[in-house]
């Protein structure tokens, strides 16, 4: 009996799951299907970085390798080799619009001694300011001739900002061949006051293809310094191209690693308190690649250059070329280009990459740096001939970090579009207990109108996920809102997977065409639906000839759209 039950209970509840999930209880079926559940992704939160094509400069006519520091007195210089004289230094005080006439640091010369004369040229470029104000600039002497004079690496100091500075010091010696040779200087000071500079050495390997990295240490400023002492080394291969920066309570140097298929960015690094007592092997857990992403081993990238944000935040360059060169064997500096990723606050797990310069393939933009004027702006720096010559160029960056919504007044306008072209938004959000506001002042010189009614022509995407749901595509919560420059507006919803044409629902937006483009000021009802904690937004430029996105944003992934914190 209690066998019968148990199977007409099984039967019943079998039954009963088949209506509820494929139809109805007079044996109809539900046209609805089964529930809808939103598909949720992972939200990107944190730094993104918006390049800025309206800045885009070259330094010189031609050169190459450039750097460039934030000085305290706010002015900003930039350094690069300067194929005609050796290494120029120019400065600005207008945030880079404009620049002094260059200075030349380091002059081209002829050497001559016992055996024989040779000309020097002047290669890697590099310039530093110290706490107590001076500032240091750093070269590689390449000697043309072999035999003769050894690669080297020189330094000059500069006691009133630049003004003047000392006769060039010859700080280390390689040997005088390009196989056994020392290259790339950089800089960097510790807590203590100690100052270091980091270098590529091929010199202790004179019997080998080997190379390290190598640093010297200066107690008195940069005025005398001692023996090297070895930071990394691969043995068989050739670590190079050091740039190091504190990180926490660590020093982190970021080199390319020649150990594998091609070159790979990787971080080596020591507590302070150590200070590379111990050099860092291949097989140190103190070594390891930066990217989190997962990279082939074909893909070269090289020349990596780090920076830390004021914030915490870190900043990985490298040249990379991947799918712009069909040759994955041969030289692929040539064919690279300039990539920027961001990492955590302890210079790991770099992801979230972007191409700072506009290069076609067959150009490149490569020895590149990347430079932290202030928490709000980074400079990317590179080598390119994408506009011809082979010429010093860079490219300013905003920094969009998360947004704190606390004020109804809109004074800041954190929110970036411009990558793609001239033309450019910048926006901003506000709140009161009825509204959210959003301000988009565009730039855009040549306004174009589509049909009424038609998302076409100049005009902005407003996206918002109002419940700060993270998905993967849109949904219940989820909204799209077109605004031509001219205030036409079309609303849309998320609907199940796919965007719904929505009403405007109190929607106001009013437009201003103002002189090199147009400010349109949205006021949004907060339901009660909404979160009151945070939201997530986005949004789109649209021109007469494109339409782009937020960096790392996609119009149909909230989890992609930047975190709004709401403050009551």
């Amino acid at each position: 009996m209690e066998t019968t039950k148990r199977c007409l209970l099984t039967f019943i509840c079998l039954i009963l799951s088949v209506l509820i999930t494929y139809g109805n209880p007079d044996g109809s079926r539900d046209k609805s299907g089964p529930l809808y559940q939103p598909k949720k992704g992972n939200p990107i939160d944190g730094v993104r970085i918006g390049w800025d094509y309206s800045t885009l400069q070259q330094l010189s006519a031609k050169g190459g390798y450039p750097r460039s520091i934030r000085l305290q007195d706010y002015s900003v210089v930039a350094v690069y080799e300067d194929y005609k004289t050796g290494y120029a230094m120019r400065r600005s005080t207008d945030e880079g619009v404009t620049w002094s006439d260059p200075v030349t640091l380091f002059h081209s010369h002829e050497f001559t001694n016992e055996k024989g004369s040779t000309w020097i040229h002047i290669a890697n470029s590099e310039i530093f300011q110290l706490a107590n104000g001076d500032l240091l600039a750093a070269c590689n002497y390449r000697p043309k001739t072999a035999g003769i004079a050894p690669f080297a690496i020189a330094i000059r100091r500069s006691t009133d900002n630049g003004v003047t500075w000392s006769d060039p010091q010859v700080v280390y010696e390689a040997q005088p061949r390009f196989t056994d040779g020392c290259w790339e200087p950089s800089f960097l000071q510790l807590p203590n006051g100690d100052v270091q500079v980091y270098f590529a050495n091929e010199g202790p390997y004179i019997h080998s293809n080997e190379q390290e990295i190598s640093m010297l240490t200066s107690q008195d400023n940069g005025m005398s310094w001692g023996g090297y002492k070895t930071v990394c080394f691969r043995a068989g291969s050739r670590d190079g191209m050091p740039v190091s920066k504190i990180v926490g309570d660590e020093i982190v140097c970021v080199i390319e690693d020649c150990g594998f298929v091609t070159f790979k960015p990787y971080t080596v690094r020591t507590k302070i308190t150590d200070n590379w007592s111990l050099p860092v092997l291949a097989d140190s857990p103190d070594r390891s690649k930066a990217l989190a992403d997962t990279i082939e081993d074909w893909v070269y990238m090289g020349a990596p250059y780090l920076g830390v944000l004021p914030t915490g935040e870190t900043l990985l360059s490298y040249q990379v070329d991947d799918t712009r060169h069909a040759d994955q064997f041969g030289d692929r500096v040539p064919y690279s280009t300039m990539e920027v990723a961001i990492g955590d606050k302890n210079a790991r797990n770099f992801t979230r990459r972007t191409r700072p310069f506009p290069v076609a393939k067959g150009k490149h933009a490569i020895w590149p740096s990347v430079a932290v004027w202030d928490a709000n702006t980074v400079v990317a720096l590179a080598s390119s001939n994408y506009g011809g010559g082979e010429a010093p160029c860079f490219i300013k960056g905003h920094v969009m970090r998360d947004l704190e919504i606390k004020n109804t007044t809109i004074s800041e306008y954190p929110i970036f579009i411009g990558h793609y072209g001239k033309s450019n938004l910048r926006a901003g959000v506000g709140k009161d207990k009825k509204h959210l506001y959003v301000t988009c002042k565009v730039k855009d010189s040549e306004l174009f109108s589509g049909e009424k009614g038609t998302q076409t022509g100049s005009g902005v995407y407003l996206y918002l996920d109002t419940t700060n749901s993270c998905l993967e595509e849109p949904a219940e919560g989820v909204y799209k809102i077109w605004c031509s420059y001219n205030g036409d507006i079309i609303v849309w919803k998320g609907n199940c997977g796919k965007w719904d044409i929505g009403k405007k629902a109190g929607i106001r937006v009013t437009s201003d065409i103002v002189q090199g483009g147009y400010v349109l000021n949205f006021s949004i009802p907060l339901k009660n639906s909404f979160s009151k904690e945070n939201m997530r937004i986005s949004a789109s430029l649209s021109t007469k000839s494109y339409i782009e996105t937020l960096v790392h944003s996609d119009e149909k992934k909230s989890c992609t759209w930047m975190k709004m914190n709401l403050y009551p």
